[in-house]
């Protein structure tokens, strides 16, 4: 008996291919896989390949049918993907049935695709376009942070991006030192402003928790630009006093590609500067 040339498995150790590869389902289609319907049964689509591809869930099928061409037609909730033909499918086990296409490939860009704006839809049926309850007051400073942060990106791409390249390391080190200069007061006044808005709320945990999701949906991102700020919401080793948060803060150097990733950094230093004056004072 003959092979069929997809099940072939080639040269042992060499890696040869003598088809299409089959790909494993829930990977394939990022983790949310479609459904494949088969008569009136529906399985859980297992692995796809361009001549092919496996179920699990198996319930038998009709004996009368064994040499007829099947209809399977590929499905995300109620939405239908795609309908082909496919021969009888082979038992891999108790479980599991492969079964080969009849007289056509697989398109799988197009079930791909056609699976990704099911799936985007369906999660669309819902939206929680309700706004976060958190007080008035913080969400003008919210966004008072992000006019800040933009007039400031603004006005360094206009006046200080085209020069950049044509400093020093020398003069760029100077060049952060005056724009330190130059922000820091009014920063600072900026976080007291911020604190005298959260520390009413120190011990009301869901209001606490609820100011804390908005400040993630709206000011994180931007300031994450920033190295130290990163550091200090990632925390990859789970402790907000870890050696390059603090060592950051003692060497007291901006970090960054260019001016506005550093003049975040920066900002973060200025926040953060009662820790190394406490070092210095001990």
């Amino acid at each position: 008996m003959t092979k069929h040339y997809t099940e072939l498995t080639g040269a042992a150790g060499d890696r040869i291919q003598f088809g299409p590869p089959m790909h494993v389902a829930t990977e394939f289609f990022r983790g949310v896989a479609p459904q494949v319907q088969i008569g009136r049964n529906s399985y859980k689509l297992k692995s796809v390949g361009t001549l092919g591809f496996s179920v699990s869930g198996v319930t038998a099928l009709p004996k009368e049918k064994a040499d007829e061409p099947l209809e399977a037609v590929f499905h995300q909730g109620s939405r239908q993907l795609l309908t082909t033909r496919v021969l009888a499918p082979r038992q891999l086990d108790e479980d599991i049935m492969e079964l080969r296409c009849f007289d056509r490939a697989l398109d799988l860009d197009a079930l791909s695709h056609a699976n990704a704006a099911a799936v985007a839809a369906k999660r669309l049926e819902a939206p929680k376009i309700k706004p976060i309850d958190v007080p008035n007051d913080y969400k003008i400073f919210c966004a008072d942070t992000l006019d800040v942060m933009a007039t400031l990106r603004e006005q360094i791409e206009d006046q200080i991006a085209p020069f950049e390249s044509d400093l020093t390391e020398e003069e760029r080190r100077a060049f952060d030192r005056e724009m330190e200069e130059a922000v820091a007061d009014e920063w600072l006044t900026f976080l007291e402003r911020a604190n005298s808005l959260v520390l009413p709320y120190k011990y009301e945990d869901e209001t606490r928790a609820r100011m804390k999701k908005y400040t993630e949906n709206v000011v994180t991102k931007e300031m994450c630009r920033g190295a130290l700020q990163n550091r200090c919401y990632t925390k990859p080793m789970g402790y907000p006093g870890d050696f390059e948060i603090m060592n950051a803060f003692y060497d007291n150097q901006p970090r960054g590609e260019d001016t506005y990733s550093r003049l975040v950094d920066m900002l973060g230093l200025i926040a953060g500067r009662p820790v190394a004056k406490r070092m210095q004072y001990l």
